[in-house]
């Protein structure tokens, strides 16, 4: 290759692959490979890889399929760059997981209500969300509220497909000596059990640092009846708002509304307190859903 390589083009060399030209320094080149990162090559070994608009000027064809196997690789690694969400993950991406990882994960600190049907992988969207915030350090403490009859699921799931390790909280292990809260950044807790204020449980985990995000699971269960009142856990999520512990937030529920406005406008004015208010009509509100709502239901 006697040819002068301009900066920026993309070359392959049969042991380095596919790097960017960085300097012509005459019978050699400074590359910078994808893989090993900077090279000093002999140009004879460098094949320039045409760019997009040159092939699309050449009077032959590449091989369909290859093509297509191309771009499917280039969208993965384009998603991953931005996502992180396949780096780790061992399960099959489905469109619509793709589509509220996104959403979610535009602005931060977040809050979202995700509302999809029953059986359409809300684990596997929180796994989702949580894998590029997780490896980015956004996220360092990180708490799920949930069922009791879900705690296991969760802890077991988060870690055999995206390989995050959450500590299962029980009584036993949180008393004033044991500092349970501070010792322990991922925390999957069944809120049935948080809910109740037992030998200062409830002084203790406020005590204890900032949550970087807080995810509640049939988040239905944070109910405030118009006449009877919140329920304990709508109170423990309360809580924790009121003494400034929760920085990022996630609700996932299969049934936000359950046929009663007020309750559903108080699940969402503990999400986003500045925007929805179960005291007001909710035609004034409805403007905020979509930005605060991501619900996709199933077909089948």
């Amino acid at each position: 290759m006697s040819a002068i390589l301009s900066e920026g083009s993309r070359v392959q060399h049969d042991i380095h692959g596919i790097g960017t030209v960085r300097a012509d320094l005459g019978s050699t080149a400074i590359v910078s490979f994808d893989k090993v990162g900077l090279q000093e090559c002999i140009k004879t070994d460098l094949e320039i890889l045409p760019a997009i608009l040159e092939r699309l000027r050449e009077p032959t064809w590449d091989v369909p399929l290859e093509v297509i196997n191309r771009i499917q690789a280039e969208l993965i690694k384009s998603i991953n760059d931005v996502w992180g969400v396949f780096a780790r993950s061992r399960i099959a991406l489905l469109p619509h997981q793709l589509w509220v990882c996104r959403e979610v994960s535009k602005e931060w600190p977040t809050r979202w209500l995700i509302a999809d049907d029953v059986g359409l992988g809300k684990t596997i969207e929180a796994g989702m969300i949580l894998t590029p915030l997780l490896s980015g350090d956004r996220v360092k403490r990180l708490l799920i509220l949930c069922p009791a009859s879900l705690v296991e699921q969760w802890q077991q799931r988060l870690r055999e497909m995206f390989d995050i390790r959450m500590a299962m909280y029980t009584p036993a292990a949180d008393t004033a000596r044991t500092d349970f809260w501070g010792t322990h950044n991922q925390v999957v807790v069944s809120f049935h059990t948080l809910r109740t204020d037992h030998k200062g449980r409830h002084e203790r985990l406020l005590e204890s640092d900032l949550w970087d995000l807080v995810i509640v699971d049939e988040s239905h269960h944070l109910n405030a009846d118009e006449q009877e009142g919140p329920t304990l856990a709508y109170q423990l999520v309360k809580k924790l708002e009121e003494h400034q512990k929760i920085f990022s937030m996630l609700f996932f529920t299969g049934t936000p509304h359950r046929g009663k406005t007020f309750g559903f406008l108080a699940q969402l004015h503990l999400l986003r307190e500045d925007v929805f208010n179960p005291r007001k009509p909710l035609a004034e509100q409805l403007p905020y859903l979509h930005t605060t709502i991501s619900a996709i239901t199933s077909t089948t």
